[in-house]
């Protein structure tokens, strides 16, 4: 995919045409669609910044937080020695009751890290944020926010877990940021950050590292 990108040339059209040039548009090469339903995605869903005197872009994985979630999913699964899992499907967790109408809700953890049926219970709970990370730049306090903790906090209480982290994309190499909770039951909440500039084994195993010192709090 990427050999011929020398050969492309820039497009100065009216972004509303894309679509109608994508469908109007072969090739032989089988994954020739697929990378233009991505670029499309990325040009009409684009996340700009301006810092520094110049415009930042934070496009990680297309934007896409399911497609984030999957990455970091299969990247734990493949170099982590603990058992790691998402459900197949969610669970419920709360039902809404009105006349004769009935609702339900339900939740599904992006990283279960040794999860046990029997109990419904597991070691630790992460879930991926696909949003801009930079502790360097932001008042530390809005690192994280307030609903991702609240949902962190819920699944840590569901399934019993001592450790909670949030997982973001990042544009260089931070540490784990410790985020204490005013909590009775003493979780051990981190957020943690993969670096997507880096070279993909030495960011696979920065993370890692970073995984299994927040495990040690288990």
């Amino acid at each position: 995919l990427l050999r011929d990108f020398d050969m492309v040339e820039p497009y100065n059209g009216k972004i509303e045409r894309v679509d109608e040039i994508a469908l109007n548009d072969h090739s032989t090469n089988p994954y020739y669609n697929l990378v233009l339903e991505f670029a499309i995605l990325i040009l009409k869903d684009l996340k700009l910044n301006y810092k520094n005197g110049k415009i930042e872009w934070y496009s990680f994985l297309v934007n896409s937080n399911d497609l984030f979630e999957k990455y970091i999913n299969k990247l734990l699964k493949v170099n982590l020695n603990e058992k790691v899992e998402k459900w197949v499907e969610p669970k419920r967790y709360a039902m809404l009751k009105y006349k004769n109408k009935e609702g339900y809700k339900y939740f599904t953890p992006d990283v279960l890290i040794d999860y046990k049926m029997s109990s419904d219970t597991c070691r630790a709970v992460f879930d991926a944020k696909n949003k801009p990370f930079d502790p360097n730049d932001s008042n530390l306090s809005e690192i994280a926010s307030s609903p991702d903790i609240y949902q962190l906090l819920f699944y840590c209480k569901r399934l019993k877990a001592k450790v909670g982290g949030l997982i973001y994309p990042a544009a260089s190499n931070f540490e784990p940021i410790r985020l204490m909770i005013d909590d009775e039951d003493n979780f051990n909440f981190f957020c943690l950050s993969i670096n997507m500039f880096q070279e993909f084994e030495k960011r696979s195993d920065k993370l890692i590292k970073d995984i299994v010192w927040s495990l040690s709090y288990t």
